[in-house]
């Protein structure tokens, strides 16, 4: 949980709250809980994280109405507060409630939610589908797929549908989506996505829903497929699609396209800027993503997401967001404790693998991975587990957590994921025949993966097949086009230079990848400078200090100097003349 960051800055303005000795009033009618709760989490006010469930629980006793309450309880919840005593106190006033035995399992504590369960259990005759999601929100994946076996309404047919492809049971979920008519259209197009790959659904049939066209829109934008994403929320407005979806769906466009400017103008038109303490929290996540695009206040960023994180305490993507933000903010000392999550660990994971920790990375993974989990998590962590594995400089182990991820990866996507990290583990063993085997699948199925177009170049250019490297290079051109653009790369530079056939830098690299280079000094017994120049674009943080730090205990009595643009181009016009300034400065990414 993210609770102990201190008070942020709203992005727009401040959330609006009561006086602090007016923080917990007596709201019977409402509920008991304050209706700026949200406002004062926002705040960092709420010092006391049992008072909300207390008060909420003497109004239950005062007489407070059904709804106000399970608001209340869902509102505790959400935020990650104590809310058990009036769960319970809810549960006894209504005991016929299944919305409020379902909220009170939610709010149990570990010793309890054994007996919340079976108390829920014995209110859901006909209503599969809730005890259902209560035992996936227990981690009972398979307790889940049992409850809904059988069940014939509407809601339980359709999870069983969506848990049935969770599993890579398609023949079953094609029956449940066959008995869903129209309503299953958007399930038929999960359905082709999971079991044939993200480029089988060319070759369907256009949807004649709304949701239909929801659904390869999300795909499209899950696959970072540009063009895909844009063809089909056109086709969803269409179709009558309209309101937070759609609007969610363009900003999430624009940001795939490099229009981070755009995304954050969209978000700002349908939001209250004075109280973002009431925004969504996927609306948190597309506005923290598009304030990291445009470089906005790293400070400002991580106190937005501290607070979003104390509002809606259990959402991962906001957990991933605040991580990023405080890695944009933080010293790296502080950036190396961080809780888990209740994604597993992945996002933790992911974290100490942008810190260069791949040992901290794996050893969250593999805590993770004994608790179980739903299949298509598993999947994902064994892929992350091998990448850092082989971050680590253990490429036999990366290959043994590949098996055990195969062997678990019952979807199309998945399975390309793990085929990715082969070809990485493949580029590390100088063996491009096994990485281009291990894609093959992947370019067929997931064409617009933007992983995937670099790694075949790396590939063919180490296999000497320049003209493949070429031809993947303009592939991943095109994609890039679509995404908004991107200017030549080092990896353009290198293959245009290495078809040219004369000795140069591509010449160069393609010796070296192949192991072909033995480095000689220039000048035989001379002594390596004793300076370290480092080179950074962009805001300053605590992070840069601590790093110039380490390097400064790692090698005690060299020099250190830190180059930004401006003063490596002059620095390069000094020593190597105004032609060579020129070609640093037409770079798009000198550090590179």
């Amino acid at each position: 949980m993210v609770g102990g960051e201190g008070g942020p800055s709203a992005p727009l303005g401040a959330c609006r709250a009561s006086p602090p000795e007016d923080i917990f009033p007596q709201m019977m009618g409402r509920g008991g809980v304050p209706e700026d709760l949200a406002a004062r989490l926002w705040a960092g006010q709420v010092a006391d994280r049992a008072a909300p469930g207390r008060a909420l629980c003497d109004a239950v006793g005062a007489g407070a109405r059904h709804g106000a309450v399970l608001a209340g309880l869902r509102t505790l919840w959400r935020a990650g507060l104590d809310g058990w005593a009036a769960a319970q106190a809810a549960r006894r006033r209504w005991p016929g409630s299944v919305a409020m035995a379902a909220v009170a399992f939610d709010l149990a504590p570990e010793a309890a939610r054994a007996a919340a369960l079976e108390d829920l259990a014995a209110r859901c005759e006909g209503r599969a589908a809730v005890l259902a999601r209560a035992h996936l929100r227990a981690a009972g994946f398979g307790a889940a797929r049992a409850v809904l076996a059988g069940a014939e309404e509407a809601e339980a047919v359709r999870l069983r549908a969506v848990l049935a492809l969770e599993a890579g049971d398609f023949e079953a979920a094609a029956e449940d989506i066959a008995r869903l008519g129209a309503a299953g259209e958007a399930l038929g197009a999960r359905l082709v996505w999971l079991r044939d790959g993200a480029a089988a659904l060319a070759g369907c049939a256009a949807p004649e829903t709304a949701g239909g066209w929801a659904e390869l829109c999300a795909i499209a934008l899950q696959e970072r497929d540009a063009a895909g994403a844009e063809a089909a929320l056109r086709a969803w407005v269409c179709a009558g699609g309209s309101g937070t979806a759609c609007a969610r769906a363009r900003a999430r466009l624009g940001l795939l396209r490099r229009e981070p400017a755009a995304a954050r103008d969209l978000l700002a038109a349908r939001l209250d800027g004075g109280a973002p303490c009431d925004w969504a929290a996927a609306d948190h996540v597309l506005w923290l993503r598009a304030g990291l695009d445009l470089g906005d206040d790293p400070q400002a960023l991580r106190a937005h997401a501290a607070a979003a994180c104390r509002v809606d305490a259990r959402h991962d993507g906001l957990r991933h967001l605040w991580l990023l933000c405080r890695e944009a903010a933080c010293d790296w000392g502080e950036m190396a404790s961080v809780p888990r999550g209740s994604d597993g660990g992945r996002a933790q994971a992911a974290h100490f693998l942008r810190l260069g920790l791949p040992g901290r990375a794996a050893g969250v993974i593999a805590a993770a991975l004994r608790c179980g989990g739903r299949p298509g998590a598993r999947a994902a962590l064994w892929a992350l587990r091998a990448e850092a594995l082989l971050q680590g400089g253990r490429p036999g182990a990366a290959a043994v957590a590949l098996a055990r991820g195969r062997a678990v990866a019952w979807v199309a996507p998945r399975r390309a994921d793990l085929a990715l990290v082969a070809g990485d583990l493949a580029l590390w063993r100088c063996d491009p025949a096994a990485g281009l085997a291990a894609l093959a699948p992947v370019a067929r199925d997931f064409p617009a993966r933007p992983a995937l177009w670099p790694l075949l170049v790396r590939l063919h250019f180490t296999a000497g097949d320049l003209k493949a490297a070429q031809a993947a290079l303009e592939r991943h051109a095109d994609l890039q086009a679509a995404r908004g653009g991107a200017a030549p790369d080092l990896r353009d530079l290198m293959v245009a230079d290495a078809l040219q056939g004369a000795d140069g830098p591509g010449a160069a690299a393609m010796a070296l990848a192949a192991a072909q280079v033995r480095f000689v000094p220039a000048v035989p017994g001379a002594d390596i400078p004793r300076r370290v120049a480092h080179y950074w674009e962009g805001a300053q943080s605590p992070a840069q200090a601590r790093a110039r730090a380490r390097w400064a205990a790692l090698h005690t009595g060299f020099a250190q100097r830190v180059f930004d643009a401006e003063s490596a181009h002059a620095w390069i016009a000094a020593q190597e003349g105004a032609k060579l300034a020129e070609r640093f400065a037409a770079l798009p990414r000198p550090a590179l």
